[in-house]
Formats: structure tokens, C-alpha cells, sequence
């Protein structure tokens, strides 16, 4: 059984949705070079929400991204019961710490693309209240996690 995409693979899924074909080889690269194993593609909902990402471990030896989560910071004054209805829809949970807290939902090989859009949509929406939102995945950053 196949586990992720090989860069090009994920580039050809999410070419729609990117900004530049740049970041999937900007990323994959400087993940080898500094030794990181976990690719955050940043998903453009500022001002709306503090951040967002679609989230993958990256497998150095094989080059394979494997898909973990969408991940969506809430601003601090959000309305929990806009959360809560949205766990209704789809699997999300609500995760923080500190001053910060956010969302996460799974992410699978399987329809990636119209997962990503979907559920940014219904966050923007829900949470956001904007309407008609067309997710840009515009750049990425890396994380070194423990396995």
C-alpha cells in the first residue's frame, strides 16, 4: 500500500490551489537540506483568521509527504458554538495553549484538493463569515517532529 505523494504527485493535485509551483519543490528541498520532517503549507485566510495550513510529514529517505491535518488558529473572541457546529459537519477538534487555539481536522491521500477547499470554505464561512472564499495555499514553513 502507497503511503503520500512524491512532490510531483501532490504538485499535480494542488496546482489549482497554489500560488507558485515553487513552494512543493521550494519546501521539499529545504526540507532535506535542514533536516526537518514536517511541511506546513500555509493557506492564505488572513486578515479573517490568524493562520492556516494543510499539514504533511515529509519522509526524507523516500521523499514521500504524507498528509496529517488541516490545521486553522481562531481568533481569541470566536464563538465556541461556531466551532461546535462545525464538528457536526466533518471531524474537527478544538486544540490550545496559552494564548492561542485553533482547530485541526484530518487530512487523507484520498480527494486531498476538494478536502482542503471544503472544509477552509466552511471554516471561513462559519467562523469567518466570509462568504464565497477561495482557499490559496501561498507558501509553507517546516517543523522538526519527534517520532
Amino acid at each position: 500500500m502507497k503511503l503520500g505523494f512524491k512532490p510531483e504527485e501532490l504538485l499535480e493535485i494542488l496546482r489549482p490551489i497554489l500560488t507558485s509551483d515553487s513552494i512543493v519543490w521550494l519546501s521539499v528541498e529545504e526540507a532535506k537540506v535542514w533536516g526537518f520532517n514536517c511541511i506546513y503549507y500555509t493557506i492564505r485566510v488572513e486578515p479573517h483568521l490568524p493562520g492556516a495550513a494543510a499539514v504533511f510529514e515529509f519522509v526524507t529517505s523516500t521523499e514521500d509527504l504524507i498528509p496529517i491535518s488541516l490545521v486553522f488558529l481562531l481568533p481569541s473572541d470566536v464563538d465556541l458554538n461556531k466551532v461546535s457546529s462545525l464538528s457536526r459537519e466533518f471531524d474537527v477538534y478544538l486544540f490550545g495553549g496559552g494564548d492561542l487555539y485553533g482547530v485541526i481536522t484530518p487530512l487523507d491521500e484520498v480527494g486531498i484538493r476538494e478536502r482542503i477547499e471544503y472544509v477552509s470554505k466552511k471554516v471561513m464561512e462559519r467562523i469567518a463569515g466570509v462568504k464565497n472564499f477561495e482557499p490559496l495555499i501561498d507558501g509553507y514553513y517546516l517543523d522538526l517532529l519527534k517520532t
